[in-house]
């Protein structure tokens, strides 16, 4: 009991127990660029914008 209060109580300090963890890594923009571009949802043309736009 007392250690399920501890996970709620941290869990809240820390943005909840589902919040985003510290040790998961986040696509960078231009994977998401990329990604979005191998899927076709972007035009290559676009993909070459935003690529500038981004800097890479």
């Amino acid at each position: 009991m007392i250690g399920h209060i501890f996970f709620i109580l941290r869990g809240r300090r820390t943005g909840g127990y589902w919040s985003d963890r510290d040790d998961e890594r986040r696509e960078t923009p231009m994977e998401i660029l990329k990604r979005r571009y191998a899927k076709g949802g972007i035009t290559r043309e676009d993909f070459g914008r935003k690529r500038r736009d981004i800097g890479s």
